[in-house]
């Protein structure tokens, strides 16, 4: 009688770990856009007023970076479910839970703790706004309670609250409509729809915090990996392996930056889907050497703000008035980014590495996502 448990186990220790390289540089451009916005917007405030339109349209670029990220996630984390039950064929929920509490869990209660109980201790401008509860349960994303005088020191875990809700809900949806992949694409898209009108109808803060404001990005990203997967020849033949294409994609996106909120919501997703094809199709392509700092945007996304509010500390401290000087603001954010950086990389080969080792030993289809 076969062993099927036997079958699967040997299957997935043969299988060529799936992994989308080219990505990584994706990922590395998303932080370089948040990171732009907060290190380097403030060093454009004295420009003047008739620039103020251009500066603030290629220097508020966080939001894009984020939506970029939420794309990625939702077509990631899809394809994975997918390969998942072809090859095994079923989607074990609880690893799935288990996968993602070991890659998110850790970096983000370290900021959290840090932010919530530590670092506010140590001096007033690293404040906390907000619940402490729905910070530490992946809620303070809806907590519109309060708004920061100044820069929170964990707002940044907004978006990972976001990725954690929608980890939660996705795979019983994927495994309830699975068999049924055109009710599945049909239920992406209408909460794409209603997301998007969710997002017309609220202003700030909830239009952007809001986690139903950000599912039409994570939709879009469903929706592109169950597209690809069943159409992945025609995909690869016609639709993104021309890099004229790419080019052009870009350009549009650069255009609807002008159009919000129309371009933001109806077609700036899709272009971001279109990158993510492009890349995924020509992931056995030599990349550019920067692209392996991708692997390490987690904690560069999760620690660049302390590590820019610890140097603007630094500068009060010693008198130096960095508010009013566009060059000094600028020197700013290059030290936050090199600390940034080194210690990224530490945090991921002494802290996440040893988590991620587990994850990887628990995975029915062997990844490195």
């Amino acid at each position: 009688m076969l062993n099927f448990g036997l079958i699967k186990m040997v299957f997935r220790l043969i299988m060529k770990p799936l992994y989308f390289k080219q990505l990584d540089l994706l990922r590395l451009v998303a932080f370089s856009l948040v990171f732009w916005q907060h290190a380097f917007h403030h060093s454009f405030d004295n420009v003047t007023f008739l620039s103020r339109y251009f500066i603030n349209t290629f220097s508020l670029t966080g939001g894009i970076g984020v939506q970029i990220f939420f794309v990625l996630s939702g077509f990631l984390i899809t394809f994975l479910l997918l390969k998942e039950q072809e090859q095994t064929g079923a989607v074990n929920i609880k690893f799935f839970y288990i996968r993602r509490v070991l890659r998110i869990w850790p970096l983000y209660y370290i900021i959290v703790v840090l932010g919530i109980y530590v670092l506010p201790n140590l001096h007033n401008v690293f404040e906390f706004c907000g619940n402490e509860l729905m910070g530490l349960t992946f809620l303070n994303n809806i907590d519109f309670s309060k708004i920061c005088t100044s820069s929170e020191n964990v707002s940044i875990v907004w978006s990972v609250a976001i990725e954690e809700q929608f980890y939660l809900f996705w795979p019983l949806l994927f495994t309830a409509f699975i068999k049924n992949k055109k009710v599945l694409m049909g239920l992406c898209f209408v909460v794409y729809l209603g997301s998007s009108l969710f997002i017309l109808n609220n202003n700030y803060p909830v239009n952007y915090y809001h986690t139903y404001a950000n599912l039409n990005y994570l939709m879009v990203g469903c929706m592109g990996a169950l597209f690809y997967n069943k159409y992945q020849f025609k995909v690869e033949k016609n639709i993104v392996m021309k890099k004229y294409f790419l080019s052009l994609g870009i350009l549009v996106l650069i255009l609807f930056v002008w159009f919000k909120p129309v371009g933001t919501i109806f077609i700036q997703p899709f272009l971001y889907l279109y990158i993510i094809l492009f890349l995924v199709i020509n992931n056995n392509n030599k990349g550019l050497k920067i692209a392996k700092y991708g692997k390490y945007t987690y904690g560069m996304y999760m620690y660049h703000p302390l590590f820019l509010m610890a140097f603007r500390l630094v500068f009060d401290a010693f008198s130096i008035n960095y508010k009013d000087n566009g060059w000094l603001n600028s020197l700013i954010g290059i030290f936050a980014l090199l600390f940034t950086v080194t210690f990224s990389i530490l945090s991921y080969k002494l802290v996440e590495k040893r988590f991620l080792k587990y994850k990887n030993k628990i995975a029915l289809v062997k990844t490195r996502i």
